[in-house]
């Protein structure tokens, strides 16, 4: 038997760490409406920030100054978060949000049979034995595992596949801030800013 791994990993320190003494106890209302008490990350501070009537979005850099995770809280499931990048702007932001892991594995031969890829599962059509040396055996693909996991907590982010605020002010903002919280199913993704990268994207939908 044979493996074939594509591994993808990602550390990143938010620019500024959320204060684990401010971390509390609230209600998070999953995808059926139960509410679940679980530990908030809270932080008050500038963000770049965007909201209409589909979406409440925002944006936290990691310390390395190239990658951010963006979390958004779509009124509808489906929803293309990066057509609103561009349009977000720094704000006076009262952030709210889980500290959250979660870990996802799924088998993906019957959903790629299904887009097409079939003779590499058949074990008459396939012919990868060119991949290795000294077999005289057919070689085909039996199985396709996908596992993904990812930590978000007051320091910053952990993520595998096989963290944030702008500078202030010397002077106290006038106005309150925008309040953005994360109690309810929220989508997020860490992307790589200088070139547009999605790393990692997911859904935050059912409380641990």
């Amino acid at each position: 038997m044979a493996y074939i791994v594509n591994a993808i990993y990602f550390k990143g320190e938010w620019a500024c760490k959320f204060y684990e003494e401010a971390t509390q106890k609230a209600a998070f209302t999953d995808r059926n409406g139960k509410k679940t008490e679980i530990d908030f990350m809270n932080q008050t501070g500038y963000f770049d920030y965007y909201a209409d009537d589909s979406v409440q979005m925002i944006k936290l850099p990691y310390r390395d100054g190239r990658t951010s995770m963006y979390v958004a809280i779509p009124a509808k499931r489906t929803i293309d978060l990066e057509k609103h990048i561009p349009k977000m702007e720094e704000k006076y932001v009262k952030l709210s949000m889980p500290k959250f892991k979660t870990e996802f594995d799924m088998l993906l031969v019957e959903p790629l049979s299904k887009l097409g890829i079939q003779t590499a599962f058949d074990k008459y059509k396939a012919d990868l034995k060119n991949m290795f040396t000294d077999t005289p055996q057919n070689i085909f693909i039996t199985k396709v595992i996908h596992k993904t996991f990812i930590n978000v907590d007051e320091n910053g982010t952990e993520a595998a596949a096989v963290t944030g605020a702008g500078a202030g002010g010397s002077g106290m903002p006038k106005d309150p801030p925008i309040e953005f919280t994360a109690d309810k199913p929220f989508t997020y993704m860490i992307r790589d800013d200088a070139n547009g990268e999605i790393l990692f994207m997911g859904e935050y939908a059912f409380a641990d």
